[in-house]
């Protein structure tokens, strides 16, 4: 009976797993992008969707902004200070939880605005590298053209994988 009880409260818990989108599936392209700007709109209170969107990874992002301490002033210069250093792709990437979901939320705010062509928010060799990156994932499925500095090499990175997740530049 003992060993019924174990399987059955295994199962359980699996099947409650199962019930969560795991948050794998909001890893790439888009999708993370989705759920990185999710975080900021869920910590502010903003509507922050970007184009192309994955609602059910900004909804899961939302989820865990919302779940950071509201009003408090460290947490909140520590997200604008993981914000600015994802924008940038900086090294330093861990902190407290609020750096944390703020670096998430600037590194997706990099993907999202190259893929807009949001200049003034990335800067013009930024969309060039994401449109070269896009242009060598449909012609030759080969990252030739990488630029090896940051943040430039993330934005030509997020062209060449949007390049198999999208049909066309957006």
């Amino acid at each position: 009976m003992k060993n019924l009880s174990l399987v059955l409260v295994s199962l359980l818990i699996g099947f409650n797993a199962l019930a969560k989108p795991p948050h794998g599936l909001c890893r790439l392209s888009y999708h993370s992008d989705s759920a990185g700007r999710g975080i900021e709109a869920g910590f502010k209170g903003l509507n922050l969707r970007p184009s192309p969107l994955d609602e059910s990874c900004y909804l899961q992002g939302v989820d865990e902004g919302a779940a950071l301490p509201k009003g408090d002033q460290i947490c909140n210069r520590e997200f604008e200070n993981g914000k600015q250093n994802g924008l940038n792709v900086s090294p330093y990437t861990t902190g407290t939880e609020c750096f944390n979901k703020g670096y998430i939320s600037g590194f997706a705010l990099l993907g999202a605005a190259a893929r807009a062509g949001e200049t003034a928010i990335v800067g013009g060799v930024c969309v060039t590298q994401y449109k070269q990156g896009f242009k060598d994932g449909k012609q030759s499925g080969t990252a030739a053209n990488q630029p090896n500095i940051q943040p430039e090499m993330s934005c030509y990175l997020t062209g060449f994988y949007d390049s198999a997740e999208l049909g066309a530049l957006p």
